[in-house]
């Protein structure tokens, strides 16, 4: 996460994607007690990273696990019929590192495809990351 907010892609993906037509959120599913878990904590975050969209708290980790959360961060994409279309990473770099290949970024591609009314091309990738603290 903190790769991703300060030189990786959420540093200002949030910024440049959300308006009317997109909703971003983060979600917060650490449990009480857990690395990460607070709203005080959250609030610093929310400050740190200059993020300007709501950070919502499930100590309880329901909606993290309903969706299969396992990694911090963890994107899913749901389309505004309710659909989700894309479950995944960021991108294909893992602290910036493209290893070899092409430079992709699973995010922008999938809002974009929707943007243009067109299918989500990568609907799912394998998310890196910190693992979730969810409850024992």
């Amino acid at each position: 996460v903190k790769y991703a907010h300060e030189k990786g892609p959420l540093k200002d993906q949030a910024k440049k994607l959300a308006n009317k037509d997109l909703v971003w959120l983060a979600i917060n599913s650490s449990a009480p007690g857990r690395q990460g878990h607070g709203i005080e904590k959250n609030k610093l975050a929310k400050a740190k990273y200059e993020m300007t969209h709501p950070i919502l708290i499930d100590e309880s980790g329901s909606v993290g696990q309903a969706y299969g959360a396992k990694t911090t961060p963890h994107i899913f994409i749901i389309d505004s019929r309710g659909i989700l279309v894309y479950k995944g990473a960021l991108d294909n770099a893992p602290l910036g590192t493209v290893d070899g290949k092409k430079y992709i970024n699973y995010v922008n591609d999938a809002v974009s495809a929707l943007r243009s009314n067109k299918n989500v091309t990568t609907a799912q990738s394998n998310a890196y990351g910190c693992s979730i603290k969810y409850a024992r």
